[in-house]
């Protein structure tokens, strides 16, 4: 596991996090359960198009399913060690992106759990996150972007016919599923590594 606890600022970039291969099966699995993830409730997120996949964040965790399961929950462990993630799929078509956002839970704290956010980019046109900060492309399939869930980020509007499909994250390295106000030690939107 590497160290990083006690960062004030972290933005880590991991090309070949995974292979391009494992991006593609995970890639055509998201597009695949679309319809049936967005069919399990309502778009909670303002912040990108109307009926959007990301807004079901909440509903759905895509660690639950395989491939995902048995290609990043080994990665993940490696990482961060015992942590508790958050995953779900963004798919942008022509025109659509996500506002600037940061992720850090409002009643959260460091002082509760070092939080990272972040996403692994699968498939799709060369748009990568953007952030305040200047920071390399990030749009290679299998590159895998981590930093502090307080850090402002967003995606700029796909200006083409091709999909960008990507798979995000909270990871909380503690257990703050009681902060979170979870009884169990997995729930429908937390994986427990």
């Amino acid at each position: 596991m590497k160290d990083l606890k006690n960062q004030k600022e972290i933005l880590r970039i991991e090309k070949h996090f995974i292979t391009e291969e494992e991006a593609k099966q995970i890639s055509d699995y998201i597009i695949e359960t679309e319809d049936f993830v967005k069919s399990m409730g309502p778009d909670t997120y303002l912040g990108t198009s109307e009926d959007s996949l990301t807004g079901r964040h909440e509903l759905f965790n895509y660690l639950y399913m395989e491939p995902m399961s048995s290609i990043l929950v080994p990665k993940f462990k490696e990482l961060f060690g015992k942590c508790t993630v958050n995953c779900w799929a963004n798919i942008f078509r022509r025109g659509e992106g996500i506002a600037p956002h940061q992720h850090q839970p409002e009643h959260l704290t460091d002082n509760v759990s070092q939080t990272f956010a972040g996403n692994i980019f699968l498939s799709g046109p060369p748009i990568s996150t953007s952030f305040d900060i200047d920071v390399p492309e990030n749009h290679f399939p299998g590159t895998f972007t981590y930093f502090n869930s307080n850090v402002n980020h967003w995606v700029e509007p796909n200006n083409t016919d091709e999909l960008r499909v990507t798979i995000a994250f909270n990871i909380f390295q503690k257990n703050v599923l009681p902060y979170l106000g979870m009884k169990y030690k997995n729930d429908v939107g937390h994986y427990r590594i």
